[in-house]
């Protein structure tokens, strides 16, 4: 009987000390990105007009604890003020973008400027750790 109840008890002990797989990961924006793409597109009447895609190269992106994004290319680095809004949209210096498939390595920032209806203007920036 004894030796059924401490190996009860050791048995609780191990498994009370091991990590739950399921254990929640907090996955954000903050750190470095690089963009991978940059999609601009324009529409009329709502059928698509132009679209351009760009390739940055050398460049980073740090969204940095204090509330401000760096973004560094080979010119330079300039910084702008950044808040997350309902952990789904971004401000970014007051321009409202969508905060789209975030993952560890992953995301995608969409914004979206309305001229009138059906002509608008999309952007797409997916950025990759």
């Amino acid at each position: 009987m004894k030796r059924t109840l401490l190996l009860s008890l050791v048995v609780l002990f191990i498994l009370s000390a091991c990590k739950k797989k399921n254990e929640e990961v907090v996955i954000s924006l903050k750190g470095k990105w690089t963009p991978q793409s940059i999609v601009y597109q324009d529409f009329d009447n709502s059928t698509l007009q132009y679209s351009y895609t760009e390739t940055p190269e050398k460049t980073t992106y740090d969204f940095q604890n204090n509330g401000y994004l760096v973004i560094t290319d080979e010119y330079g680095s300039e910084m702008f003020q950044y808040k997350i809004l309902n952990n789904s949209k971004l401000d970014l210096d007051g321009e409202i973008y969508e905060i789209k498939n975030l993952t560890a390595g992953s995301v995608v920032l969409y914004y979206r400027y309305d001229y009138s209806p059906g002509s608008y203007s999309e952007y797409s920036i997916n950025l990759k750790r």
